[in-house]
């Protein structure tokens, strides 16, 4: 039974992995010595077999059924959120840009095609509205837009934006709903930082921007877009963030497409030491990094749970300028990822195009490179857009899995040690035991892409619940995200449906 078991190890904490069930423990080092005995297939002296005897049943458990892929597992639904690139056109030309945008950029969603695409969204059941480009405020009767489609309570709008023209819009903004609307504002460093990528006064003009949306009370994230200019000051920007009353950070790992070059790019090894300094920091100062905590709820939720890559396809779908429908933000405007024609019907499309359908039937257990990789269904497999801009292929080529690797282990390692250790040769933590998830009780969770991963109301979520009962799922609960997907945290509290108190504050 035990060699199912694979040792792995952070700054000197062993942690033991089941890759196909996924599950994990932490033991103590002489727990770690029996084990490491077993695995080598010795025999421990005759005083030491019970307790190795001992350990190994506590890790009893069903052995991990064949697993077929994620598509036989889930079934097509509802559309649960839509995105739209509204136009390449921006007040900025920045020099990391994904799509190349700038003032000169003409390509722009006709406003009936958004109107057709907001509406047959609707009718598949999305409930959450991503509104990007270029720059959403440029967009005519953006705002106008936005506020009619508000009118629902249940809808949820999220714009991604530079932030400098705020101003502009003050007493539109105003009359929205602030539990419904959320901005992600883009910020690229401190002042010398951000305008080397930006231009001249972009950093002051995001500071006004701070200041009247602080005053108006809207809950916003800042999107950090992680390069080699940057890097080295991640920490610096959570505190930034905190000084400026902002409490939800999202990393976004750099692209290279567009105007985004490699000579940008940051190798994971280099990445995690700042991503973990920068965490610290965040702790301190009461700011919640999401790329973080989205992994911590994959690492710390039900055993078995496999998180097999993101909900691309299946719950989510993007609408360029060009009004195709592509997969995901990112590949946005990519002709070989072009799924159809809006015109089409959106249903149409998201239910039968072959490329969603490839997506769909696309699993982890396809991928050479992740059969590898014992922590696999731990960080989810990757993020598909970076899997295709680094090699042409949908899965198995995330430049940054490295960097999810060592964060999971690093979490892992840093929650065993701060329990105190009550005897030798004990288990000192176990997956399930501490809880960060909202389970939805299915055996398989879809992440969320790395463009943006939850936006925050001003209220960090943390979960957890500890002891036997965490290590059964919950069915009553009624959660209409994929537990990885993260979101729980811009959603203000009493927009969700709780049946217990198996997550909570």
């Amino acid at each position: 039974m035990f060699e199912e078991w694979q040792r792995l190890e952070q700054n000197g904490t062993p942690v033991y992995v089941q890759p196909e069930r996924p599950d994990w423990f932490v033991p103590d080092h002489e727990a770690d010595c029996l084990f490491q005995e077993l695995q080598q297939e010795k025999e421990p002296g005759s005083g030491r077999m019970l307790t190795a005897q001992r350990l190994v049943s506590q890790l009893a458990a069903d052995p991990a059924s064949l697993y077929p892929g994620r598509h036989p597992l889930l079934t097509l639904t509802s559309l649960k959120e839509c995105w739209f690139h509204l136009t390449d056109r921006c007040n900025l030309s920045c020099r990391h840009c994904l799509f190349a945008s700038s003032p000169a950029q003409a390509a722009t969603l006709a406003p009936e095609a958004l109107a057709q695409g907001i509406a047959e969204a609707r009718a598949l059941g999305c409930t959450i509205f991503y509104f990007t480009g270029g720059e959403p405020f440029v967009y005519p009767g953006f705002v106008a837009m936005v506020a009619e489609l508000l009118v629902d309570p249940k809808i949820h709008v999220v714009v991604l934006s530079n932030g400098l023209l705020i101003r502009e819009h003050l007493t539109e903004l105003l009359a929205l709903p602030r539990e419904q609307f959320h901005l992600q504002l883009s910020l690229d460093g401190l002042a010398e930082q951000h305008e080397a990528q930006r231009g001249k006064g972009s950093f002051a003009g995001l500071l006004e921007s701070l200041g009247l949306l602080k005053e108006m009370g809207f809950p916003l994230t800042l999107s950090v877009a992680v390069n080699r200019a940057n890097v080295g000051k991640l920490a610096e920007i959570v505190a930034f963030a905190a000084d400026q009353g902002i409490t939800n950070i999202h990393l976004l790992w750099h692209f290279v497409r567009g105007k985004g070059s490699l000579a940008q790019f940051v190798a994971p090894a280099l990445i995690l030491p700042e991503l973990i300094r920068a965490q610290e920091m965040a702790e301190k100062m009461g700011v919640r990094l999401d790329n973080v905590e989205s992994l911590r709820s994959q690492i710390f939720s039900t055993p078995g749970t496999k998180h097999d890559l993101s909900n691309t396809a299946w719950e989510s779908l993007a609408i360029g300028p060009d009004g195709v429908i592509y997969p995901s933000p990112a590949l946005i405007g990519i002709t070989e990822l072009a799924c159809g024609p809006l015109s089409d019907g959106l249903a149409a499309v998201w239910r039968h195009s072959p490329i969603l359908e490839k997506i769909r039937q696309t699993s982890l257990i396809d991928s050479a490179d992740y059969q590898a990789n014992p922590l696999r269904f731990l960080v989810g497999g990757g993020d598909l857009d970076h899997s295709y801009l680094a090699s042409g292929t949908l899965v198995g080529h995330d430049p940054y899995v490295e960097l999810y690797n060592g964060l999971a282990l690093w979490l892992i390692s840093r929650q065993a040690h701060q329990y105190p250790i009550r005897a030798k040769a004990e288990i000192l933590l176990r997956m399930g035991e501490v809880r960060h998830d909202c389970p939805d009780g299915g055996e398989v969770a879809l992440t969320h892409c790395n463009c943006v991963i939850s936006l925050a109301d001003g209220h960090a979520t943390v979960r957890e619940f500890y002891g036997k009962a965490a290590l059964t799922a919950n069915e009553e609960i009624v959660n209409p995200f994929a537990p990885a997907q993260a979101l729980a945290s811009f959603i203000p509290t009493d927009s969700w449906k709780k049946s217990a108190p198996r997550c909570f504050k």
